[in-house]
């Protein structure tokens, strides 16, 4: 019947969008938005590919669910971060390389396989793309509603129209609140499983020095921006 070929419908275009978002074109296209690029320079690549094949090779050898196919990238930042993107994308900003000695860099890059080890990377492109496909249609309905409320101004349809419209975006707001109360939550125990994963395959002294020196130069900044 009709119903079962909409459960049909449903069902592919769920497939169709779990392979996208699991695919390299979405990590292409975060790359991209985050201005991610390629080791590329000579001493770049002396430094940081050696550094990179160590942990990698440990941590593969750890569990084999580590995919074949993670390569390092740099984003041009002066922020000290390390982020991973889906599945193969793990990425250093020129902050993090120019305040790490190759020890904690490490330590950092380790955390990050355990970030891959989780698959903290294809789920956070699976919130992400859900998220905004959610505000998406938000958008479109709210405005959809709002020409509503103008054609029928100054009379009850309009009043109603605007009512619902003012509702609906109570409710969205109220959804997205709880929804951040979550995913903040988990990013918590997400981080801590990280660190103990660099841990687990013999990096935790690298990474507790780098997060040392994380805590001590946020805690000068902080101190600078009181006086």
């Amino acid at each position: 019947g009709l119903g079962d070929v909409y459960k049909r419908q449903v069902l592919f275009s769920y497939i169709i969008f779990i392979y996208f978002v699991s695919s390299n074109i979405a990590e292409k296209i975060l790359r991209y938005a985050n201005s991610v690029r390629r080791i590329s320079t000579r001493t770049e690549k002396e430094r940081l590919i050696p550094i990179f094949k160590e942990v990698y090779s440990r941590a593969f050898r750890n569990n084999r669910i580590i995919g074949r196919k993670i390569k390092p990238y740099i984003v041009d930042s002066v922020e000290i971060n390390a982020f991973i993107i889906g599945r193969n994308t793990l990425v250093i900003t020129r902050g993090a390389i120019e305040t790490f000695n190759d020890e904690e860099l490490k330590g950092i890059i380790a955390h990050e396989f355990g970030h891959l080890n989780n698959f903290d990377g294809q789920i956070a492109l699976l919130i992400k793309f859900c998220t905004t496909i959610f505000l998406w249609i938000f958008i479109a309905v709210s405005f959809i509603f709002k020409l509503l409320e103008k054609s029928f101004e100054n009379s009850f349809i309009g009043d109603l129209f605007g009512m619902v419209r003012q509702l609906l975006e109570g409710v969205v707001k109220f959804v997205l609140f709880i929804w951040t109360l979550i995913i903040t939550g988990g990013s918590r125990r997400k981080e801590y499983n990280a660190d103990m994963y660099a841990k687990s395959i013999g990096y935790g002294e690298q990474l507790k020095c780098a997060l040392y020196i994380i805590c001590l130069l946020y805690t000068s900044d902080a101190a600078d921006d009181r006086i």
